[in-house]
């Protein structure tokens, strides 16, 4: 597992194991330059759409550095965008979230490099990563923005991953994004440090979760938590026999209301 970052220079990672994610635009002597200093790394070109003039440049990297790792990402799946690329060979995903069953064994039969998935079909992380692995696709998600279809679900019940919960997704999602707005690439080193280094959060998770929505703090919340949304299938959402989340949510306020608080025995 390893986490993906739009690249700038301040980030104070840079030597580490991570994916970069870069604007494209076609001129072939600043990306030599940059694969040159980089390369080391996957590099994935954030492309709006891709010319054929796009893919001689790729294809020109590619001969000139074989070693690296050079991705093209679009926005959309298109049919006939996807028969060009496969017909190039050219390495490629959609930055397509996935949500459903029918478009997940959809992509399942394209010719891409990965997967992005969220809001429900998250809930089975287990089952698609097996599925993944079987048709040589990784797994990609945002990890630290709610992620529902319906936009009053309860935070705590939307898809979204702790920092406390990130070692439970080692060999089921490949790769995690940080949602962040362009003014805040600030906080990417931030975010960074708490998602890969400390891997826990003295606070409450609005303050790191966009779009979360309530006063739970991650340090009333128990480890069972994320165990069990690995696969849970969102069953809270067809059935009452399933009242995890708000039992642990319960929980957590009565143990902040007595001043105890989950500490990590490592």
């Amino acid at each position: 597992m390893n986490f993906a970052i739009p690249f700038m220079r301040n980030f104070k990672y840079l030597n580490e194991d991570v994916q970069f994610n870069i604007i494209y635009e076609p001129s072939i002597k600043e990306l030599d330059n940059f694969i040159e200093a980089y390369g080391n790394h996957r590099i994935n070109f954030m492309m709006r759409e891709i010319t054929q003039y796009d893919i001689d440049i790729i294809h020109a990297l590619n001969e000139k550095y074989p070693e690296s790792t050079l991705v093209v990402c679009l926005p959309f799946y298109h049919r006939d965008l996807e028969s060009k690329l496969k017909e190039e060979k050219i390495l490629h995903y959609y930055n397509e979230i996935v949500t459903n069953w029918d478009k997940f064994n959809g992509f399942l039969s394209l010719d891409v490099t990965d997967i992005m998935i969220g809001e429900e079909i998250a809930f089975f992380a287990e089952i698609l990563s097996k599925l993944a692995k079987e048709n040589g696709k990784s797994l990609r998600a945002f990890c630290n923005v709610c992620q529902s279809s319906w936009d009053a679900t309860p935070s705590l019940k939307t898809f979204f991953v702790r920092p406390e919960d990130i070692d439970l997704y080692e060999g089921i999602i490949d790769t995690f994004e940080f949602y962040v707005d362009y003014k805040d690439y600030y906080r990417l080193n931030v975010l960074y440090e708490i998602y890969a280094k400390d891997k826990k959060w003295f606070g409450k998770l609005k303050e790191i979760i966009v779009g979360y929505e309530g006063e739970d703090d991650s340090r009333f919340i128990i480890p069972r938590f994320g165990m069990k949304r690995l696969n849970c299938g969102k069953k809270c959402g067809y059935s009452t026999t399933c009242r995890l989340c708000d039992r642990i949510a319960e929980l957590g306020q009565t143990l902040q209301d007595n001043k105890f608080m989950i500490v990590d025995k490592k």
